[in-house]
């Protein structure tokens, strides 16, 4: 090998050298404060009601204080998840474990709900006891609207603009496919 091959060869290592290290220093620029995750994005309902659990002094934000039991809360649900759930006794739900947890706890919101908003108490809701339960617990008017229309548009088959029991079953199973082993979508993300 003469020593024009070698520099050919050497020049893209040494490209890769210089750039592959920029780039963990690009990152490190963005470091999050320690024992941070990801977490729930900055706005939206979830933020909202960890803020209005553990802001003791309303100022519409956590101090550390108040992240320190919002903490401590979230590791008392985990352990009592396992607790509850963990039937191997592996200290992690499996996928098996988490669905049945899941369940669970869909059936007791639905009870809750159920509970609160049967105003008649026949044991189902009306529609006009389904509109008072989105209206207090779902998204913003809006929003509502436009989950709305694309739910016809897909949806409502025989073209009356209202969905039927049977197309809102279609729709909640169409749902159940899009979602993934932990709950997540499967799909392309949501606005």
């Amino acid at each position: 090998m003469n020593k024009v091959q070698i520099s050919k060869k050497l020049i893209p290592c040494l490209i890769a050298g210089l750039i592959i290290p920029l780039a963990g220093f690009a990152d490190a620029d963005q470091e999050k404060p320690e024992g941070r995750r990801k977490g729930p994005p900055q706005e939206g309902p979830r933020r909202d009601r960890i803020i209005e659990m553990f802001d003791a002094d309303g100022d519409g934000k956590l101090s550390e204080e108040e992240r320190a039991t919002a903490k401590a809360a979230g590791e008392a649900r985990r352990a009592e998840a396992l607790k509850n759930y963990d039937k191997d006794g592996d200290g992690k739900l499996s996928k098996e474990e988490r669905q049945v947890m899941i369940e669970d706890n869909r059936e007791k919101r639905q009870a809750e709900i159920l509970e609160k908003y049967d105003a008649d108490g026949d044991g189902k809701l009306s529609e006009e006891e389904r509109a008072k339960v989105r209206e207090e617990l779902g998204p913003p008017p809006e929003k509502r609207k436009e989950m709305r229309e694309k739910a016809l548009e897909k949806f409502d088959a025989d073209g009356d603009g209202e969905l039927s029991e049977e197309e809102r079953a279609t729709a909640r199973a169409e749902m159940q496919k899009r979602k993934g082993p932990k709950g997540e979508r499967k799909g392309p993300p949501q606005e």
